[in-house]
């Protein structure tokens, strides 16, 4: 059943804040809504899984945030994260292949889907969907690339600490000396990193130690630090 007209008119709004569809017309823009239907997620809900023989199609997310997460035997590796006015799921809906990780929402997640079938015959009318689709995965494959030699050159304490940087440069105002508090376990932060959890719980102690050190605890609440964003910036580039 195809989505009520108030229903293609959500989809279609959202999809034009979109970079892949900004160039569309109106009319296609319209018609390709109308194929659309609007997710909903709660927190630890699968949007793609990897062991799916193919993706439902293309998300874009337009609220929330999500882990790519892979398995690794018994054990899942967060890979990376997207957020509001990203996509995923472009390779599996190119090949037609099964996912190649899966996609699980962090928050509460509103995304639009796209059936496969309908990006693709929309591929061939469009040539700006095109070109900003073949941008999108040359992004994909730089941001690969980068995290492929951090996993190889730097050691575990250099990479938490780069985590740590981005969480505070996020989340906390622009000062010297913020305060960083950590929103995901010790065992969510291996699996990001693709470590152990005593890894993790390790290299955060190393961070706690130098003259000065990049990280001191702060007040009665555990996770919460205070944090040398200079010294902690130096840490992330050792390797």
């Amino acid at each position: 059943m195809p989505p009520s007209s108030s229903a293609a008119e959500t989809a279609a709004k959202l999809l034009r804040k979109h970079r892949l569809f900004a160039g569309l017309s109106q009319e296609n823009l319209v018609g390709l809504a109308e194929k659309c239907r609007v997710k909903y997620a709660d927190p630890g809900e699968i949007l793609i899984d990897e062991a799916w023989p193919a993706a439902p199609g293309l998300y874009i997310l337009t609220d929330g945030v999500v882990r790519i997460e892979r398995r690794t035997g018994v054990d899942r590796v967060v890979l990376a994260q997207r957020s509001t006015g990203d996509s995923v799921g472009e390779l599996s809906l190119l090949d037609g292949l099964p996912p190649s990780a899966s996609v699980v929402a962090a928050t509460e997640v509103e995304a639009v889907l796209l059936p496969r079938e309908e990006f693709l015959a929309c591929l061939e009318r469009s040539r700006s969907l095109s070109l900003e689709l073949l941008k999108v995965l040359a992004q994909r494959l730089r941001e690969a690339g980068e995290e492929r030699v951090s996993a190889q050159t730097k050691d575990v304490r250099a990479r938490l600490a780069g985590e740590l940087l981005n969480l505070a440069q996020k989340h906390t105002p622009l000062e010297p000396r913020p305060i960083i508090r950590l929103d995901v376990s010790q065992a969510e932060m291996g699996r990001r990193l693709g470590v152990s959890r005593e890894s993790v719980n390790k290299a955060l102690r190393s961070l706690q130690d130098g003259d000065p050190p990049p990280l001191t605890p702060f007040g009665v609440n555990r996770g919460a630090f205070r944090a040398d964003l200079e010294v902690l910036r130096s840490a992330s580039r050792q390797q």
